[in-house]
């Protein structure tokens, strides 16, 4: 990062604010399956616990993308820490299914104020915005790989009320850093227009939203079925578990060698090689889904992915007008869910068992791709400040 010393300082109290926010979303989120069990859930109850939370968040991140284009970035920030740590009590007091689900919801309020706000956040404070997005997505790796441990120790050591007390305190953190991170005078879009959705009708943002989709519904489908093929083939809980672990290593691994790329590399040529690992993982899941091989194919997948989210978030945010770059982050963000929503159910109706709708998954790996690669020769002279670090 190249700016002054006050800029700078603002970008590592968005980092650390960024680091709270997501560990304690990571935390929590592996154990409420398990939680809503003890609370007498149904395995219909369970499966639709994640599309509750999707659904809501990917309805309320373009609004949320509206507001902060309008300069409501800090009331977003608090408004959504206060619904992660009132979801995170009614988790902590809840002594049915429908208790479960209110909190659900609350949390996906949450994770649809806070993931565009963060990310419009980070075009705000930093001279460097492409810099500061990439750290974003490392701390989001680094929640992703700590979270789950952190939460399994809680719930083996001190039971559940710490596994929804610990991450509040977080929360708070969170809200203390990005209120400071705010602090930094900065020069706020002033120019209105009604027609924002226009400033969106770019090749970059729409290839980057196509991009974004396809990895959503392939993230999705995924998590659901290779973990439920693992079940049927009687494979044990750790080894599916060990599965995504390496996942995430690789997945942090990829984010932070990104930074040492993205300085001579242009952003198109790295999505095309995040692309070209993703499919070859992909293709690797399809041939073998159950000896150790899955354990490279996982971390394949994982550099893919570590490469390929903080280019298409720099694609879809930075390659807009600065006026409009809250409803960037906002339909961004919510073009993932959607994927992840829409991907399982689309992918399984066409092959109802569980190894060819993996094989399909690849297909949606390869509709990226090629969006990407037919865009990766064309020199986009708003990429020009985002292209180096």
């Amino acid at each position: 990062m190249t700016a002054s010393r006050n800029v700078s300082l603002m970008e590592y109290l968005f980092i650390a604010g960024s680091l709270f926010f997501f560990l304690s979303f990571y935390i929590t989120m592996p154990f409420i399956p398990r939680y809503a069990v003890l609370r007498g859930a149904t395995s219909t109850e369970v499966a639709l616990l994640g599309p509750a939370l999707s659904a809501v968040a990917t309805i309320l991140m373009p609004i949320t993308g509206v507001l902060v284009d309008k300069g409501f970035s800090r009331r977003i920030v608090v408004l959504g820490v206060a619904c992660s740590i009132l979801s995170n009590t009614v988790y902590a007091l809840s002594f049915n299914v429908q208790t479960l689900y209110v909190g659900r919801i609350l949390q996906g309020i949450s994770l649809g104020l806070l993931i565009p706000a963060s990310i419009y956040i980070a075009t705000l404070i930093s001279a460097d915005p492409a810099s500061t997005l990439v750290w974003r997505s490392i701390m989001v790796g680094v929640a992703m790989v700590t979270g789950p441990v952190l939460g399994g120790a809680l719930v083996s050591s001190l039971g559940y009320s710490w596994l929804f007390a610990v991450p509040s305190v977080l929360l708070l953190l969170s809200l203390l850093m990005y209120h400071l991170a705010l602090g930094v005078k900065y020069k706020h879009p002033v120019e209105r227009t009604s027609g924002q959705l226009r400033d969106l009708a770019v090749s970059s943002f729409i290839i980057s939203s196509i991009c974004t989709f396809s990895y959503g519904a392939l993230y999705g489908n995924l998590a659901l079925f290779l973990p439920a093929l693992h079940e049927e083939l009687g494979i044990p809980v750790d080894f599916t578990a060990s599965a995504f672990t390496v996942n995430s290593l690789f997945t942090l691994a990829f984010r932070l060698m990104y930074l040492k790329l993205f300085k001579n590399t242009p952003i198109n040529t790295i999505g095309v090689i995040g692309y070209a690992l993703t499919i070859t993982g992909m293709l690797l899941i399809a041939v073998d889904q159950a000896s150790y091989a899955v354990l490279a194919s996982m971390a394949i997948l994982g550099a893919g992915g570590g490469l390929l989210v903080p280019v298409l978030q720099i694609m879809a945010v930075l390659s807009v007008k600065e006026r409009s770059r809250g409803l960037a982050s906002g339909i961004s963000s919510a073009t993932f869910d959607a994927g992840n929503v829409a991907g399982p159910p689309l992918t399984i109706s066409l092959y109802a068992t569980y190894t060819s709708a993996l094989k399909l998954t690849t297909l949606f790996a390869v509709l990226g791709a090629v969006a990407i690669s037919l865009y990766a020769s064309r020199k986009v002279a708003c990429f020009e400040r985002a292209r180096y670090l």
